[in-house]
């Protein structure tokens, strides 16, 4: 596949936000892995990946920037953390886009980009999951970040 046909594929996967019950992280790594698990033989969303993740989605920092720092780790990463140089270009990767999200949105506070909802609480929750509007900007979010990740990995 070129890269606009992996851009693609993970754009359909990420379009779904907002129709599971996938946060937006889990479906920024789902479409990541969709696009490209003929490319690179990484898996994005191992069981155990998704699991540990989940509180992320929680944590006040937006799933999608989130997701963006845990693929590049999974692509460029390392196991031997006393290997600084390796870490350390791994680091810039993800500054890199987090730079890119950042000027995209204008932040990458859940808050802010998801309307002012409030994760914390069952009514904030309920309250964001009726907003139609408030998941579109997700979902977008979602998509661009897909596309994005895409050029990033694929580099």
């Amino acid at each position: 596949m070129n890269i606009t046909e992996l851009k693609e594929t993970a754009e359909k996967r990420a379009a779904t936000f907002g129709t599971t019950s996938l946060t937006c992280l889990h479906t920024v790594l789902w479409a990541i892995q969709d696009a490209l698990k003929d490319v690179d033989n990484i898996d994005y969303a191992t069981p155990n990946l998704m699991k540990a993740t989940n509180a992320l989605a929680y944590m006040g920092n937006c799933g999608v920037y989130l997701a963006g720092g845990v693929a590049l780790s999974l692509k460029y990463g390392t196991e031997d953390y006393t290997a600084g140089e390796e870490v350390l270009a791994t680091g810039w990767k993800g500054m890199a886009y987090g730079d890119w999200f950042k000027k995209q949105f204008g932040s990458a506070n859940c808050f802010d980009l998801s309307g002012g909802s409030d994760f914390s609480t069952m009514e904030g929750m309920m309250a964001y999951g009726s907003s139609e509007e408030k998941i579109e900007q997700c979902r977008n979010y979602c998509v661009a970040a897909s596309r994005k990740l895409i050029e990033l990995l694929t580099e």
